[in-house]
């Protein structure tokens, strides 16, 4: 896991989320989400020393330990000059971390029902974030949209 290419990963992944999206007035803080990847990679080594066994994450737990990170240090800031607050605007870290967590697993966002993806970004914002569990939850989300049984 290289911090640099996951970085650059982390950037596409914001502009191609932006270019799809009518909110306007944010922008990309880079020296936010360099420590965003930073936390996210010294918490994936505290994991892999706990669980010595784990080489490689799994593609929930990628997803997991970003979505964690970034909601905590919500790199995605709002432009002062622009004072409009649409709520897009106050969620845009928490649907982001979902949009880069679903990358992760090589899902869409579009394949989760709007009820689903509210509920999920308003429990990321209310509610403490745990990698671990998260993990579970993204799992099972894959699992549901693919047909699978868990």
């Amino acid at each position: 896991m290289d911090p640099k290419e996951r970085f650059f990963s982390l950037v596409a992944i914001y502009r191609l989320m932006v270019f799809g999206n009518s909110c306007s007035g944010i922008e990309l803080d880079p020296r936010i989400l360099r420590a965003c990847v930073e936390a996210y990679v010294g918490d994936v080594m505290i994991y892999r020393a706990k669980n010595p066994g784990t080489k490689l994450l799994d593609p929930h737990k990628k997803a997991a330990f970003t979505i964690k990170w970034i909601v905590r240090y919500r790199p995605i800031q709002l432009i002062q000059s622009d004072h409009s607050a649409a709520i897009c605007k106050l969620t845009i870290n928490e649907f982001y971390a979902l949009y880069s967590g679903l990358s992760h697993m090589n899902l869409s966002i579009s394949s989760i029902s709007e009820a689903y993806v509210r509920n999920f970004i308003y429990n990321l914002r209310r509610c403490p974030v745990e990698a671990e569990t998260l993990a579970s939850e993204m799992y099972l989300l894959e699992q549901s949209i693919r047909g699978n049984p868990p």
